[in-house]
């Protein structure tokens, strides 16, 4: 698994996290009180980690989170 930054919110990087057919994104925040969590949306395993980076629910989630 590779952890990658990315630009929302303090110091916050994502690992994808493959079980099975899906995907998960594991979200971690070491400056927030919430430290880790999971997305609660999965992604089917044919997509790439940067089209799971790409995609709309992901930064849409984390903007919701963290703001831009």
């Amino acid at each position: 698994m590779t952890t990658y930054k990315v630009p929302y919110g303090v110091d916050v990087s994502v690992t994808i996290r493959r079980e099975g057919d899906t995907a998960f994104v594991d979200v971690h925040a070491p400056m927030y009180f919430r430290k880790e969590w999971t997305m609660t949306h999965g992604y089917a395993d044919s997509f790439t980690d940067q089209q799971v980076l790409l995609d709309h629910n992901f930064t849409t989630t984390l903007i919701n989170h963290y703001g831009e």
